[in-house]
């Protein structure tokens, strides 16, 4: 099983478990999720066949977990400005 980290997408758990990019979609298949699906940290996932045995090998040596997801991305932005105002409530026309 795969355990998936704290700001890891999918691109991030197919590199690192399988060494290769092109088995992104065998991985989504296989666990029934979008290629674009963000999994919350714990998740745990079928894994598919490692093709790049020398890849996954290097990230274990160094223990390193693939996360290209800036946190700052996964907190939702507050709606500000104009473009939240109702008028009448927010929007005050004089």
């Amino acid at each position: 099983m795969l355990v998936t980290k704290v700001n890891q997408n999918m691109l991030d758990l197919t590199v690192q478990h399988t060494g290769d990019l092109a088995n992104l979609f065998a991985l989504a298949k296989l666990n029934g999720i979008s290629i674009n699906h963000i999994p919350d940290a714990g998740n745990m996932l079928l894994p598919v066949e490692i093709t790049e045995k020398k890849t996954v090998r290097f990230f274990e040596q160094i223990n390193y977990d693939v996360v290209t997801i800036e946190p700052s991305f996964t907190t939702p932005i507050p709606l500000t400005g104009i473009g939240s105002m109702q008028v009448g409530t927010t929007f005050i026309v004089s």
